[in-house]
Order: C-alpha cells, then sequence, then structure tokens
C-alpha cells in the first residue's frame, strides 16, 4: 500500500517527500563523528572603569591601563565591583597602530600649538573584552577599542 498524501499536520506532504527525507536522515547518521567543539575566541564586553593609566614600553602613544569590572545601580550610577573582572594589563585596539610620527591616522607634525593625544582618562567606562593567546606567561589579552583625544591648545 502506497501513501499518497498526509491530509492532516504541518502541511501536505506526500510519500515521495516523505522517502527524500528519510533517506537524507539517514546519510546524514552515517557521516563521521561531530566536528571539533567551536570555542569562542574572545568574551565579553564587560563593562570597566579605567583605574590607572601607564606609558606602554613603545612610548608612541601607547598605553597600558587598569580595569576593574563596575555594576549599575541605575542607568547612569555606578560602582566598582568588590569582587569582579580586574586587569592590570589592558590595551586600547585604536592605539595599536600609533608610531612616533603618527597618532590616531594623524600625522602629530601637522597638530597645530599644543595639540597630543591623550590617553582614556582614568573613571572613563569602557567595554572589555579578553582573548586567548596562548602564551603561557601571559595567556589572555584584555583589550577595549576607543578612539583617544587630542587636546592642547592654539598658538
Amino acid at each position: 500500500m502506497t501513501i499518497k498524501r498526509f491530509r492532516t499536520g504541518t502541511g501536505r506532504l506526500d510519500a515521495n517527500t516523505l522517502n527524500q527525507m528519510v533517506q537524507g536522515t539517514q546519510a546524514v547518521q552515517r557521516l563521521p563523528a561531530v566536528g571539533q567543539e567551536f570555542r569562542a575566541r574572545w568574551y565579553g564586553p564587560i563593562a570597566c572603569k579605567i583605574i590607572g593609566v601607564t606609558a606602554g614600553t613603545s612610548g608612541f602613544g601607547q598605553w597600558i591601563y587598569e580595569v576593574s569590572e563596575v555594576t549599575f545601580s541605575t542607568n547612569e550610577a555606578f560602582a566598582v565591583m568588590a569582587d569582579g573582572f580586574t586587569s592590570t594589563h589592558c590595551i586600547n585596539l585604536a592605539e595599536r597602530g600609533n608610531t612616533a610620527t603618527v597618532h590616531s591616522g594623524i600625522t602629530i607634525s601637522t597638530l597645530p600649538g599644543s595639540f597630543e593625544l591623550k590617553y582614556i582618562p582614568t573613571g572613563a567606562v569602557v567595554a572589555v573584552y579578553i582573548a586567548s593567546n596562548g602564551n603561557a606567561a601571559n595567556p589572555n589579552t584584555v583589550w577595549f577599542d576607543r578612539p583617544g583625544e587630542f587636546t592642547g591648545a592654539c598658538t
């Protein structure tokens, strides 16, 4: 006996289509074991307050930031979490391309007066991410991406 068509359920499915679905399921079940588990390469964002800044080793408009996770009590009020995430070595991706002559894509010698690139100020809240880098001595890279500001006076 051949089933011509299902008359109830989610739509109408003829016998030919049902056979194709069963054959497709069997083909999938014959595949090798499930592939390598996907692991996130980074996670975040974690809302963190910048609590300290030191000059980076390059000295070319790159700084190392100390950050602590914050919790928000209202939409605009926040406080550092006592047991939250912290890092003493957080980098700003926006500063990674800075050199002795170019900061944030701007040639320093073309800036007027005493203008210079400043670090992200302490007290600022940034969205921090953590990436595993495979380095045994420093296994995680902690970063955020926020452009710095140029400040100074025109002469």
